[in-house]
């Protein structure tokens, strides 16, 4: 799931819908993902700080993927 972009946003409002079934009022659902492409280091690949449980599904522009950064050294190994 980790390069499926669109799951993890539906995983996300999964995640609040649960919370909000068990009586928390405001759930706010941020990720921490990172993904390699083409044998590249890893990168990230959704806005750490973007609340995914009010952003709605659709084909617009997702605002809350980062961009490909070529020369940006931002990587992590995914616990």
């Amino acid at each position: 799931m980790a390069i499926r972009p669109d799951l993890i946003l539906h995983t996300a409002h999964i995640i609040a819908a649960d919370f909000h079934r068990q009586g928390y009022p405001d759930v706010a659902v941020t990720v921490d993902a990172f993904a390699a492409f083409n044998g590249r280091a890893n990168a990230r690949l959704i806005d750490s700080d973007a609340n995914l449980a009010a952003i709605k599904p659709g084909v617009a522009p997702k605002q809350w993927m980062l961009p490909y950064a070529p020369n940006e050294r931002e990587t992590r190994q995914p616990p």
